[in-house]
């Protein structure tokens, strides 16, 4: 473990620490030393065996989802499909987290889903394209992809920088994109939009009109901006116009 590269990572995205700075870094310090420890720890492998044995009950139920996931995201990249792996927690229910090594793509949570595992993954699809919608942010910003207040107020965005705005942005692509090539429902959409990620259900319905695989996708983010742009511009001026008239 780089300690130094963890704590400079923590100082750039200027986590609050509720326990103490002094007390959080004498915990991951020491945490490489506990691990060894409690690997002499007698009951440390009874336990262990014991979530072994509830992985390998829940295993046939995941192993369905995965073969789901992975049909999902052949479909999408083709040959090209990146390697995508699953680690279950089934000690943090609500919670998914993502590590990536190499060409692998790890999620971890307590069940698979093919929506959560499809979404770090597209993270690096959008990311490609972040100088076209850095572009876009710099000149429109947000334009109707999002709500600036919920997104403010769940934690999406920090400020209203062209950076900031990007990240928003790129994340309702993802999200949309991860609900389609999922087959979930509309309702899933909502629940993204109800988050301030107004533009999902937009997204979503322009990518399966389109359809676009891996190389196609330039196009569809192209097509998203330009549309998403000008139903803003239409809206802002019917705005404008009902202002005028109403003496607002």
């Amino acid at each position: 473990m780089d300690i130094d590269a963890f704590f400079s990572f923590l100082d750039d995205a200027a986590f609050s620490d509720p326990i103490g700075i002094d007390d959080f870094r004498a915990w991951i310090s020491d945490l490489p030393k506990v691990l060894l420890h409690m690997d002499t720890v007698p009951v440390i492998q009874s336990l262990w065996d014991e979530y072994l044995q509830i992985i390998d009950v829940r295993m046939p139920k995941w192993a369905c989802v995965i073969d789901q996931e992975i049909d999902a995201a052949q479909g999408f990249f083709g040959e090209n499909a990146p390697e995508m792996s699953f680690a279950p927690n089934l000690f943090a229910a609500y919670s998914t987290d993502f590590v990536r090594i190499g060409n692998r793509i790890t999620t971890i949570a307590a069940d698979p889903d093919v929506e959560s595992m499809l979404h770090e993954t597209l993270h690096t699809v959008v990311a490609a394209y972040r100088d076209k919608i850095m572009d876009f942010s710099e000149k429109y910003g947000l334009a109707g992809f999002a709500d600036r207040d919920k997104i403010m107020e769940f934690g999406y965005m920090e400020d209203d920088s062209a950076a900031s705005i990007t990240h928003v942005i790129e994340e309702c692509f993802v999200r949309a994109v991860s609900v389609v090539l999922a087959a979930k429902s509309d309702e899933r959409l909502r629940v993204h939009a109800a988050y301030g990620c107004d533009s999902v259900p937009f997204i979503a319905s322009q990518f399966k009109d389109m359809r676009p695989t891996i190389s196609e996708f330039g196009s569809f983010v192209n097509t998203v901006l330009a549309k998403t742009h000008s139903k803003s511009t239409v809206v802002q001026s019917r705005l404008s116009f009902l202002n005028i008239n109403t003496g607002v």
